[in-house]
C-alpha cells in the first residue's frame, strides 16, 4: 500500500479492523445523543426538532403499513433522514443529493394515486412549500390521503 503525504495510511488501512470505520461509527453515536437531546427538549412555541419528533412519534404509533414519508428544503430533509423513523423499506422518498426542489408534492401525489391505502407524511421546508403551493390545489379535488 503507498504512502499517504498525510501520514494517515495506518488510518485507511485495510484489514481486520477499519480505523476509519470505528472513528464514523464513533462519531455517528455522538451525533445521535446531541439530536435525541434537542428532540427531548419541550419548549412553547415549538422549535424545529419539536415538530420532527412529534411527527417521528405519530409515524411510530401507526404501525403497518407505515406510512410513506416525503421530505423536501435542506434542512428538513437532512433532519428528517436522522429523526424521521423508517420501519418498512421503500418508504422515503426525497429531493435526493443534489436537492431538486419542487419534487415534494408531486411525490406525494404519485404515492397517493398508486398506493392509495398508505398515509403520505410531507415534511415540507419553507422553500420546498413555496415551490409545491400549486401542487396542494391539485391535491384537494383528488381527496388524496395527507398528513
Amino acid at each position: 500500500m503507498g504512502k499517504f503525504k498525510d501520514g494517515l495510511e495506518d488510518f485507511y488501512q485495510i484489514g481486520k479492523s477499519y480505523p476509519c470505520v470505528e472513528v464514523l461509527k464513533k462519531k455517528s453515536k455522538e451525533n445521535v445523543s446531541k439530536i435525541e437531546a434537542q428532540l427531548a427538549n419541550d419548549v412553547v412555541p415549538f422549535t424545529f426538532m419539536t415538530l420532527m419528533r412529534i411527527i417521528r412519534d405519530v409515524i411510530l404509533q401507526m404501525g403497518s403499513p407505515a406510512p410513506v414519508i416525503v421530505s423536501e428544503g435542506l434542512n428538513t430533509m437532512d433532519v428528517g433522514r436522522t429523526v424521521l423513523v423508517q420501519t418498512e423499506p421503500r418508504t422515503w422518498l426525497d429531493a435526493g443529493t443534489w436537492g431538486k426542489i419542487g419534487v415534494g408534492l408531486g411525490y406525494y401525489i404519485a404515492v397517493a394515486i398508486a398506493s392509495p391505502e398508505r398515509l403520505v407524511v410531507v415534511v415540507e421546508g419553507d422553500f420546498g412549500f413555496g415551490f409545491n403551493a400549486m401542487e396542494f390545489e391539485v391535491s384537494c379535488p383528488l381527496f388524496l390521503n395527507v398528513f
